[in-house]
Order: C-alpha cells, then sequence, then structure tokens
C-alpha cells in the first residue's frame, strides 16, 4: 500500500542506453563521411579557379529574360549545389523552331511577336564559376560536379528555372 502512493523514477535501462549510441554512431558516422570523403570540398587541398562558363538556353518565355541578370547566383537543381553567377547581361534573340515541309526541306521559322504570353527567345551569357582541373583533366565544378562543353544542366535561382547548355569554358583572367 505504500508504494501506491509514491512515484516510480524513471531509470535508463540497457534498451535505451542502446539506442541513444546507436544515434550517436550515425551521427557521428555521417560527419566523419561528409569530411573525409575524397572529393569533399573540406578535404581539397588544391584551391579553386575562376572559370567563365559559356552557355545557351533555347525557348524560354520572353518574361524569364528579366531574371537573368548582371550577378544573379543559380545552383543546380539536382544537388542544390552553388553553379556560379552570371556575368553581364546575357543576350536574346527570338525563339528559332526548325520544321521539314512536305519536300523534306528544313524551313526555320523566328518567333518575333509581341505577345508575351506566347512570345519565346533563345539566350546566350556566360556564368563565373569555381571549378579545378583534376589530374585527368576533367573540370570539377566546386571540386565536386564534372562539367564540359555540349553539357546540359538544370540550374535554378531564387526566381527561375532553366535548363542550360554549356558551349564552353574557358579560365578566366
Amino acid at each position: 500500500m505504500n508504494q501506491e502512493g509514491k512515484m516510480k523514477k524513471k531509470r535508463l535501462g540497457a534498451l535505451d542506453i542502446c539506442i541513444l549510441i546507436a544515434v550517436l554512431l550515425c551521427v557521428l558516422g555521417a560527419a566523419v563521411r561528409f569530411v573525409f570523403k575524397e572529393d569533399s570540398v573540406l578535404a581539397q587541398n588544391t584551391p579553386l579557379d575562376l572559370y567563365t562558363v559559356y552557355f545557351t538556353v533555347q525557348d524560354i518565355r520572353e518574361t524569364s529574360a528579366r531574371y537573368l541578370y548582371d550577378g544573379a547566383g543559380f545552383y543546380i537543381e539536382e544537388s542544390g549545389e552553388y553553379f556560379g553567377r552570371l556575368a553581364g547581361t546575357p543576350g536574346t534573340t527570338p525563339a528559332l523552331k526548325t520544321y521539314t515541309d512536305q519536300n523534306g526541306r528544313f524551313v526555320e521559322v523566328y518567333n518575333n511577336t509581341d505577345d508575351d504570353r506566347v512570345a519565346r527567345i533563345d539566350v546566350e551569357g556566360a556564368f563565373i564559376v569555381s571549378a579545378v582541373m583534376d589530374e585527368d583533366g576533367y573540370l570539377l565544378l566546386n571540386g565536386n560536379t564534372y562539367i564540359a562543353p555540349n553539357k546540359e544542366v538544370k540550374i535554378r535561382s531564387k526566381e527561375l528555372l532553366v535548363n542550360i547548355r554549356i558551349t564552353s569554358v574557358v579560365k578566366a583572367n
């Protein structure tokens, strides 16, 4: 009867201690893998260089051009990794569509409408990125992601998501 009025003390049992140790080991293991993985930015001992990445974007809405301004920062959509910043305001031209007529000839038609709802453009510009050249001659963006001419990359900013095609990469002066 005396024990009914008293509250039982809660103590850590053997199972609780095992669970706490397992959680601690998981967190510690993830931290160690992040710091010591071979291609980690933290594990790199070579400095990153600046490169100019020239790109094209084809057939996007004309209203999207307002989000492509000098200094705008972009990130890779897939990984969230920082891609780079725009160097200058990209040039735009009306979007070019290529059709094949009944005789098999190619016909090129420019989208040169004044209607904002259907106006499409092609964009050419450049990004300034941080990258390193590995021992095999491959360019690694931020030391992690392979980039090269003719590669398509989906990038985003706060306002815009766009697919770019890299046309060339040059070391910045």
